[in-house]
């Protein structure tokens, strides 16, 4: 199915139980909805569940302008509008753990709850350097050839083989110019984050294997923080659902229980 927001075309899938919390799922960077395929055969049964792609991946429409953090947040509305959905709980990996961080700052009435996996949280600061590495480093990426690119990316953010298969395919497809844009993007909302962290249950999840200072960020904010926990997935890496999926599904699960 797809949308014709105000910005174009986004392409979306609702699936099921009627009159059940909605869950609504985030893909990152150079990957799509299909990301979660493996939490729809789990939760449809209990729950309605919303996946779709963000601006520029996937079938959604391609942007030629710089995309931002913003705009995904601004194509979220518009597709809970029209769907008819007032309270979501959102599950967001990489990217889209930002898009659902922000989200929840700007719509708090409308988040039941945040799961952000493979993320940082959204309203602490990353020191200056963090920005001038990633500003010398990201025209450098474009001297690497296209595949050779793509399976780096797939090898660092992936354990399992079908992961990192899956990685490599849909990076491909989305190309390198557009991943850099919205890797540009992420730095650019890093750089403004947000005010304050969500009032509403936050589940932070890693995979053991996932970037070091992501899970260390994550973990000073949850011992401080009443309404926020984080829990490892272990021999998972920044794709943790897809890497572990049961128990990635488990945690989630359970989460649920206790917040629904």
């Amino acid at each position: 199915m797809y949308f014709d927001s105000p910005r174009g075309k986004v392409t979306y899938e609702f699936t099921g139980k009627e009159d059940a919390p909605v869950l609504v799922f985030l893909h990152g960077v150079a990957t799509d909805k299909e990301t979660f395929r493996s939490q729809i055969e789990r939760f449809q049964d209990d729950h309605r569940v919303l996946i779709f792609d963000l601006p520029g991946h996937g079938e959604s429409y391609k942007k030629e302008e710089t995309p931002s953090i913003t705009e995904a947040v601004e194509a979220l509305k518009e597709l809970l509008d029209h769907l008819g959905l007032d309270t979501v709980v959102l599950v967001g990996l990489s990217m889209g753990a930002l898009v659902a961080q922000c989200f929840a700052f700007h719509h708090p009435e409308r988040v039941r709850a945040l799961v952000d996996v493979g993320a940082m949280p959204f309203h602490i600061r990353l020191p200056r350097w963090y920005f001038f590495l990633a500003k010398v480093a990201l025209p450098m990426v474009m001297l690497i050839p296209k595949k050779l690119f793509f399976r780096l990316f797939a090898f660092d953010k992936a354990v399992r083989k079908s992961t990192r298969a899956y990685l490599y395919e849909c990076g491909l497809r989305t190309g390198k110019r557009a991943v850099l844009k919205h890797t540009k993007a992420m730095m650019e909302a890093l750089r403004e984050g947000i005010d304050h962290p969500p009032a509403c249950p936050v589940l932070m999840m890693h995979g053991t294997k996932d970037v070091r200072f992501l899970i260390k960020s994550s973990r000073r904010y949850a011992k401080g923080a009443e309404n926020a926990r984080q829990v490892m997935v272990n021999n998972a890496g920044h794709i943790a659902n897809a890497d572990e999926p049961a128990r990635f599904n488990d945690i989630l699960e359970n989460f649920l229980k206790e917040i629904l």
